[in-house]
């Protein structure tokens, strides 16, 4: 079984509470982790904590984790899969609609086929998206957490292309589920407070994050494109997350 994982912050609030109910009509006992954020340089609206709370009372194991202020995508994906008890974890966007009834058969499914693969299969993405696709605590541990220098969204999955090319030599691999699909509002709703450019003329991104990628990895002829507009090669390092997390994972089971 996997645990699933959604990120959304204040409004979005009744995107996130038809995912929630459509994912529980489906698969009433499933494990749902709720990473809510903070606006940035806003106060965390007290409404808006309530309304999730009761959200999370009227659905059966859906486990709120509530940052009272701005935290970046990077993080909250860290913090939902560590925190998960499952092994595998499928991240969500908030925005997204569900219309096929065995979308979490089928995931299901599909992890059982890669449980005991090599440890680079241990991740996919559906329908060639990150709006929401499946990975292991082990594959994160082997490759390294999403970075969380990048302090806003965007560039999460970009980065993460990057390395597993350079890691394993071949690209993510991706799985066809069909009837589930994105809403499309994007980056259009999501943080009035910073400091954003137009991308490819449809939507805004933090300006942050575009230009720490940029001190991360430089323009190079003999670099990796991955999901990036040009070649790159890495000029920045990364450092190591949550370096005692395969301890806990090892042990566990003796406490």
């Amino acid at each position: 079984m996997i645990t699933v994982g959604i990120t959304t912050f204040k409004r979005r609030f009744e995107m996130v509470k038809g995912l929630i109910e459509c994912i529980k009509r489906i698969s009433p006992e499933i494990e749902i982790i709720l990473a809510v954020n903070a606006d940035y340089k806003e106060k965390f609206d007290e409404d808006y904590r309530k309304g999730i709370c009761q959200l999370c009372v009227d659905n059966s194991n859906v486990f709120p984790v509530f940052f009272p202020t701005f935290t970046s995508l990077s993080k909250m994906w860290n913090m939902i899969v560590l925190n998960a008890s499952n092994e595998f974890v499928l991240l969500m966007n908030d925005d997204l609609i569900v219309e096929n009834k065995s979308f979490i058969e089928t995931v299901n499914e599909e992890v059982e086929k890669r449980k005991n693969r090599k440890i680079q299969d241990q991740i996919f993405k559906i329908n060639d998206s990150f709006s929401y696709f499946v990975c292991s605590k082990a594959f994160l541990d082997d490759i390294g957490y999403f970075d969380e220098r990048l302090l806003a969204f965007g560039e999460e999955d970009g980065d993460l292309v990057w390395r597993y090319i350079e890691k394993y030599g071949d690209e993510i691999q991706s799985i066809l589920i069909e009837g589930v699909s994105n809403m499309g509002e994007g980056y259009l709703i999501a943080n009035p407070n910073m400091k954003t450019e137009n991308v490819k003329n449809y939507r805004l991104v933090p300006q942050f994050n575009r230009d720490f990628i940029d001190t991360k990895y430089k323009k190079s002829f003999r670099g990796i494109k991955g999901m990036f507009e040009s070649k790159r090669k890495r000029i920045k390092a990364d450092e190591k997350q949550y370096p005692y997390e395969s301890f806990k994972r090892n042990f566990y089971k003796d406490l």
